[in-house]
């Protein structure tokens, strides 16, 4: 068609929010939709102005993986060094491509790998990437060796807001300190299974919680003992602007390091508790209760049987989740250790006794508002939601 023939235009500024709108929602993890990814890639085949419009949503969440590199990955061409060599091509003749990447996400299990095997070659182009990268505002590591040039570059992106990260280990290089962590700025936080063999690895990450941002911290098992020992000397860190606080407990003596890293929380409005196998098997009062001017702006609390009970009547819940009972009947004396202010509650694995437990939720509960159970048969030992 000529130019003289030609429809009006769309201003470029309504082509963005066209582009913006198909994007929105089109994620899945970290990886784009396959319907979203390769309408991008025809609008960046269209025109110019498309292009430059379609090309930098394209590359905001970048995946390298030893199962698959995206976005550049096709039916024909899934190979995950081929493809992580082209996109560090790509970031070659156009520079400015490493800005667009905002969501980066690492899976890259190299560390008994030798660095001339697959594996190792596409670490050793996963870390230059990395390097590259300054506008990230979301970094996922999963089973990879984060080397001391990595950590560096952690501390120093400076639009970071989320970090996540799971069997990690770091090199033991003597050189490897934490730096200045006043400079971060991590408002979410997710610590999983640190590798044991390393030494180093959970005293180096544990320090990125000290982010004085910091607002979402989840952390498992194997790191716990180390962010716990923050609050204590040399370090004394308060955790002013923690909000949300999710750990894992092995057994009933971790209680007492809970309670003390919670006294440094003092604004923390939701709390997580997962304990390991073996919780159902725990009684009430396993361990010392917290004190009742332990964070007294607590709302949300989410626990086993065992810890909930710990906290008492006197709170002023809003909502808790009872993520095992343990097998208890639900009586009235249960329902008595919960916190009258609920106005939601979720109970799981608890024995029906009769009818006048509903009865007793009702007395007890006048603000209850939205109520979960899953009760245990006890002739069947099925599960059924009410």
């Amino acid at each position: 068609m000529s130019p003289e023939n030609a429809g009006p235009s769309l201003p470029p500024e309504l082509l963005v929010l066209v582009v913006e709108k198909l994007v929105e929602g089109g994620y899945r993890g970290h990886r784009l939709l396959s319907h979203v990814s390769f309408t991008l890639k025809q609008m960046c085949l269209t025109s110019h102005l498309l292009r430059d419009i379609s090309q930098p949503y394209l590359f905001r969440s970048v995946s390298l993986s030893d199962t698959a590199t995206f976005p550049l990955d096709t039916k024909n061409d899934t190979d995950p060094l081929q493809v992580a060599e082209r996109l560090e091509n790509v970031f070659l003749l156009n520079p400015t491509a490493k800005t667009w990447v905002h969501h980066l996400y690492i899976r890259i299990p190299n560390r008994n790998e030798p660095t001339d095997s697959p594996v190792g070659k596409l670490a050793v182009i996963a870390e230059r990437l990395f390097l590259q990268m300054e506008r990230l505002t979301r970094l996922e590591i999963e089973h990879m060796v984060i080397t001391p040039k990595m950590h560096k570059q952690i501390y120093s992106l400076q639009e970071l807001t989320e970090f996540r990260c799971w069997n990690v280990c770091y090199l033991d290089d003597p050189g490897l300190t934490p730096d200045a962590h006043l400079g971060l700025h991590i408002k979410h936080m997710t610590i999983n299974e640190i590798h044991s063999s390393s030494p180093l690895t959970a005293e180096i990450i544990s320090q990125l919680a000290l982010s004085p941002q910091l607002l979402h911290l989840h952390i498992s098992t194997t790191i716990s003992p180390f962010v716990y020992r923050l609050v204590i000397p040399p370090t004394n860190a308060v955790f002013y602007n923690l909000a949300d606080f999710a750990t894992t407990i092995a057994r009933p003596s971790d209680l007492e390091a809970l309670w003390r890293f919670l006294s440094a929380c003092p604004n923390l409005s939701t709390l997580s508790v997962t304990g390991r196998a073996g919780v159902s098997s725990w009684g009430s009062g396993v361990g010392p209760a917290p004190p009742a001017s332990l964070v007294p702006g607590l709302r949300h609390l989410r626990a086993p049987f065992a810890v909930a009970v710990l906290f008492g009547p006197q709170r002023s819940l809003e909502s808790m989740s009872v993520t095992d009972a343990s097998g208890q009947n639900l009586t009235k004396e249960l329902l008595q250790t919960m916190p009258r202010t609920l106005r939601r509650l979720d109970l799981r694995n608890i024995l029906w006794n009769s009818e006048e437990s509903l009865a007793y939720l009702a007395e007890l509960f006048p603000s209850l508002a939205e109520l979960e159970v899953f009760f245990r048969n006890a002739r069947r030992d099925a599960r059924q939601e009410l």
